[in-house]
């Protein structure tokens, strides 16, 4: 095969060329024709290893999928079970928690309480009940410390993900943005009809694209 790093020169080539008369034309003619021989040989170069890449590629990936297809169908099995369980035990963990947390709002309004009065106690010379007083302070505080809740539990190679999905519930309420236009069915529409294809809001126009093919000679 040819000295394929020349390539690289052609497009810088190509773009110095210029079409004003049928002489730079058929200059242009020659080195598209060269340009598609050259790309013919490319191809032949590289589509027989390309090919047999892909065929045990091919192979490789059918094989993997037998043996992935039924651990798949077991983990599609398990992970909803999981899933459900750990959502609802933590539901219950954070349950519990907002009502600690009332708990230790209700015990520091408490404390508050009994410290305002302990300080009155004591500044009339009441000190028995001064000292009562922030007994019942540590008590209460006490019974808010014992009943702490759980951390949330970590498990061995299980680790759960919070995604946020979405599901259409009504399509004309939707918003412009959101929606995307169908091009195939464009495209489907334009190959049918030509330019006599209507679409409101869609311009079918032409666009000339030249082929060129490797010379035989």
């Amino acid at each position: 095969m040819k000295d394929l790093e020349k390539v690289f020169l052609v497009p810088r080539r190509v773009k110095g060329m210029q079409i004003t008369n049928d002489v730079e034309m058929e200059a242009m003619r020659k080195a598209l024709v060269w340009i598609a021989g050259m790309m013919k040989e490319v191809k032949g170069a590289f589509r027989p290893i390309i090919a047999a890449a892909n065929k045990t590629w091919k192979e490789a990936l059918a094989k993997e999928k037998h043996y992935l297809t039924p651990l798949r169908e077991a983990k599609e099995i398990g992970d909803p079970m999981m899933a459900d369980y750990l959502n609802e035990k933590e539901r219950v963990r954070q349950a519990a928690e907002r009502e600690q947390q009332k708990k230790e709002a209700a015990a520091a309004a408490e404390a508050a309480k009994l410290m305002e009065a302990a300080v009155t106690a004591e500044e009339k010379g009441d000190t028995e009940k001064a000292g009562d007083l922030m007994d019942k302070m540590e008590e209460v505080a006490a019974v808010v410390e014992s009943t702490a809740v759980a951390k949330k539990e970590k498990l061995d190679g299980v680790h759960t993900r919070v995604d946020v999905k979405w599901r259409i519930i009504n399509l004309e309420e939707v918003p412009r943005p959101y929606l995307m236009l169908d091009e195939r069915q464009l495209n489907k529409l334009a190959l049918q009809m030509g330019m006599d294809a209507k679409v409101p809001g869609i311009e079918f126009y032409t666009k000339t694209t030249v082929i060129t093919k490797a010379s035989n000679k």
